[in-house]
């Protein structure tokens, strides 16, 4: 689950707020994973990123998340931090 602060200092989440209706009002992320791991990215950025993957199998309706994922974008480069929900394994990735 993510959580963020906001510019004027909103504490907010998955829960209870729309990642579009923050995106660029951010000053402070976090992703805790199903393990309880906390993963803080750098205050103040210029832009942070979030989404989930999700898996379904077909003939059935049901819809899985498979990871989620947050990061930031510096200097031109985006870094995600991905946790898998089943494993709690986290991953960097760079674009």
């Amino acid at each position: 689950m993510w959580k963020a602060r906001t510019k004027d200092n909103k504490e907010v989440s998955e829960l209870n707020t729309k990642w579009n209706e923050i995106q660029d009002n951010i000053d402070e992320l976090l992703l805790i994973t199903p393990k309880g791991q906390i993963i803080y990215l750098p205050k103040k950025m210029k832009k942070y990123v979030q989404f989930k993957t999700a898996g379904a199998e077909l003939g059935k309706n049901n819809v899985e998340i498979e990871s989620r994922v947050i990061g930031f974008e510096i200097n031109g480069t985006t870094v995600k931090i991905r946790a898998n929900e089943k494993t709690g394994n986290i991953n960097i990735e760079v674009e």
